[in-house]
């Protein structure tokens, strides 16, 4: 048998926010000076949780933005006048109420734990 989808307005708002993003705000965010410096980001899938590090270099910890919806995370380093941003897709939803981050050695690294797929509903009783 086979199932339904029936999009809801939030999946239509994630879909055409990402799209805006994609289309007509990341054109225009400062590209990163050296990769060495502040690019090269894997993004490790553990299973239960993503972990992204972020090479930061010498910026100062509070000028380290990281910012994140079920979907996205968006880290932004200022630097004086200047402002670099890298974004990230993630293919599952993310428990954002349980995301971390911490500077180890130069490198971010932002701990994302992901919503599990299947929730148990308990009925009440009458």
């Amino acid at each position: 048998m086979a199932k339904s989808f029936a999009p809801t307005l939030r999946d239509f708002e994630r879909v055409f926010d990402q799209l805006f993003d994609d289309l007509l705000i990341e054109p225009w965010r400062a590209a990163p000076d050296l990769p060495g410096e502040f690019g090269l980001a894997p993004i490790l899938d553990h299973g239960n949780r993503y972990e992204v590090r972020v090479e930061v270099g010498d910026a100062d910890p509070s000028q380290i933005e990281v910012e994140v919806t079920e979907h996205r995370l968006s880290v932004r380093v200022r630097e004086g006048a200047s402002l670099r941003q890298l974004s990230f897709s993630l293919p599952d939803l993310v428990d954002r109420d349980k995301v971390s981050a911490r500077m180890v050695d130069k490198t971010l690294s932002v701990m994302l734990p992901k919503r599990p797929k299947v929730r148990q509903v308990r009925l009440e009783k009458p």
